[in-house]
């Protein structure tokens, strides 16, 4: 809790960003962080069955992403990127007022975010499952403080991503993962 008060704190100031990469399930949880800048981080394993994974040599437990939402990050990209083992990330039904949350990329339509994480099967529960498309990341914008005539105005952003695996070595090269990387890192650092 002092150390999750800390990130709030330099958060609060103004004085950068933070990419967070939240694994599923059993990753701890990171509620009270998220919560008052409007995401929520599903407890799910988000599963692509369309079939495209294949193409790549992997399977349903990789969401392979090929069309991205409108945002700064996510501007003219058209590569393709994939996310390893990852859960869905939301932005709050209800969002904070002052706060800016969204979406950056969602799995396919043929995806889904099993809950039931307990077992080695698999299946699509509409009672208990999260329906895709995901979100798999999103951006959030806070205003500390407006411009003004004593200076340009204090902005603290953040990334939300639910894989700590698509950045890694193996996977940065591959496809678009590096360059939507590189993206995340230049808009956190307002660049």
């Amino acid at each position: 809790p002092q150390e999750l008060q800390f990130i709030n704190d330099f958060l609060n100031q103004g004085s950068g960003g933070l990419f967070l990469l939240l694994d599923p399930h059993p990753a701890p949880s990171f509620d009270s962080l998220l919560k008052p800048w409007g995401v929520s981080a599903d407890n799910d394993l988000v599963l692509d069955v369309s079939g495209a994974g294949r193409l790549m040599g992997t399977g349903p437990s990789i969401p392979l992403v090929l069309n991205y939402e409108n945002h700064a990050i996510t501007d003219r990209f058209k590569a393709m990127t994939f996310f390893p083992l990852t859960r869905s990330i939301q932005p709050e039904k209800s969002i904070p007022a002052g706060l800016t949350v969204d979406t950056l990329f969602k799995s396919n339509d043929n995806s889904w975010g099993e809950t039931n994480l307990g077992t080695r099967e698999a299946s699509y529960d509409p009672t208990k499952d999260l329906k895709g498309p995901l979100s798999l990341a999103v951006a959030v914008t806070k205003e500390i403080k407006p411009s003004s005539d004593k200076g340009p105005a204090a902005k603290a952003r953040m990334v939300v991503m639910g894989t700590s695996n698509f950045p890694i070595n193996a996977y940065f090269p591959q496809q678009g993962n590096g360059n939507l990387f590189l993206n995340i890192v230049s808009w956190l650092a307002q660049d």
